[in-house]
């Protein structure tokens, strides 16, 4: 959970921190690299920061497996846990307990179980490595 400040706390910054990102920047795309490089991934680079640029990471899947990153059309990421019918179920960070993503001014954001609608889903990403 962020304490302190939006995008802050110590173990935000120190999600923040691992992929070289700076303290107070939005930190879901970090958090997404900080699991895989927890999991013995060498693959995320400081590129992972970006919504955007996440696009080129990996291979693009049309059915996600457990541990694949979803990218939404709202500039969010988070990592796809299963398929429950016409929702996803997702691990995100940098979001809230309710609504599509939060970015509260005096921080409450955290790492979250979501259910997301499969519309808002822009594409899986599978990286091997």
């Amino acid at each position: 959970m962020e304490s302190g400040g939006n995008n802050r706390g110590a173990k935000v910054e120190e999600i923040i921190r691992a992929n070289g990102g700076v303290v107070g920047e939005p930190w879901c795309g970090d958090f997404v690299a900080y699991v895989y490089r927890k999991a013995g991934s060498k693959s995320p680079t400081r590129s992972w920061a970006s919504v955007a640029l996440l696009g080129s990471v990996g291979t693009r899947v049309s059915k996600p497996v457990a541990g694949d990153i979803v990218r939404f059309n709202f500039g969010h990421t988070g990592i796809f846990w299963k398929d429950a019918g016409g929702e996803i179920i997702t691990i995100e960070g940098n979001t809230g307990s309710s609504g599509a993503v939060s970015d509260s001014s005096s921080g409450g954001d955290g790492v979250y179980i979501k259910r997301r609608a499969k519309s808002l889903v822009t594409d899986y990403r599978h990286v091997s490595s």
